[in-house]
């Protein structure tokens, strides 16, 4: 995750000695958790669809929504694609969704774009998306561009202080906004262990280490967690491990919960594949070592999962 500013892009690597995970897990946890029932918004329809089993409903339902529209020269349109990518809500001028929250405190706000390869206005659309509860700006400007078939999500954690909570979509001139879906919904307040001054972080990247793509579906909190595969430097110098074995929780601490990452981001891992290594000259330290793309001058929050042998 990063704090939202934007400049330039640069390469970080993350190099480790080992990540173990082996057949006794012991981790901690704190009061339970239930992910809330909303807010999901299926923008642009006026019925309802599931998806990561959660409910979106249609943004054009007003019965007993808390969730209101403003926005003039906006279009409701339908296109190919299953689940929340089959509708679409086309800005023409800016125009905001403002929800009515249940709660103050920490909150994972997440943004769906897709756009059909007949569409030619939204595959060419540029346009900024900004965030406010109260007199709080959580992030400004933020851009998108590039929108194509292939679904995107932009996913925020916020740290929001008021229950009037606003998301904003800006088209450049001469050009559209568009957006599918929407989700703003309340998480834990120590999910994520930084100063409160730093609770408004944007997910770049988040990985399963040695494992397969972990979808929404699978996760308590609806996250999608990518394969490692391409952000590996140097292959030949790990290999898989894996445990068919659940995770044991430790209560009462403030560490790891199942709601850190689903069961299956501790159940594999990679670990040094000291057969590549043989040979090597004594002295040498031996790693695995991750590369990622990320925006230069930003201060970035990292998290490395660990789960070992008790």
């Amino acid at each position: 995750m990063e704090n939202l500013c934007f400049p330039n892009s640069v390469s970080i690597f993350m190099k480790m000695v080992v990540i173990v995970l082996l057949s006794h897990h012991t981790l901690s946890a704190t009061s339970p958790y239930s992910r809330p029932e909303k807010f999901y918004v299926n923008c642009g329809s006026d019925s309802n669809v599931t998806y990561g089993n959660r409910t979106f409903v249609g943004d054009m339902i007003s019965e007993g929504n808390s969730v209101s529209f403003n926005g003039k020269g906006t279009e409701a349109s339908s296109q190919s694609g299953s689940s929340i990518c089959g509708t679409v809500t086309i800005f023409r001028h800016p125009s905001s969704y403002k929800f009515q929250l249940d709660s103050v405190g920490l909150h994972f706000v997440r943004l769906h774009f897709s756009a059909a390869s007949s569409q030619t206005e939204l595959l060419t659309a540029r346009f900024t998306v900004s965030a406010t509860s109260g007199s709080t700006h959580h992030f400004k400007g933020f851009s998108v561009q590039n929108v194509n078939e292939t679904p995107r999500v932009e996913e925020f954690l916020l740290m929001i202080d008021s229950p009037k909570f606003e998301i904003r979509f800006e088209p450049e001139r001469f050009s559209v906004a568009l957006v599918n879906a929407i989700e703003v919904f309340s998480a834990r307040n120590d999910l994520e262990n930084t100063p409160e001054s730093e609770k408004n972080l944007h997910t770049i990247y988040r990985l399963n280490v040695g494992g397969s793509k972990i979808t929404p579906e699978n996760d308590t909190l609806g996250r999608t967690w990518s394969i490692d595969d391409d952000f590996l430097y140097g292959k030949d110098s790990a290999k898989n491990i894996s445990s068919t074995q659940k995770p044991n929780y430790e209560p009462g601490s403030a560490s790891a919960t199942s709601d850190t990452a689903p069961d299956f981001v501790y159940q594999t891992a990679r670990t040094m594949n000291r057969s590549s290594n043989e040979g090597v000259a004594g002295g040498v330290l031996m790693n695995v070592t991750w590369s990622f793309k990320v925006r230069s001058n930003s201060r970035h929050f990292i998290r490395v999962h660990f789960c070992d042998k008790g």
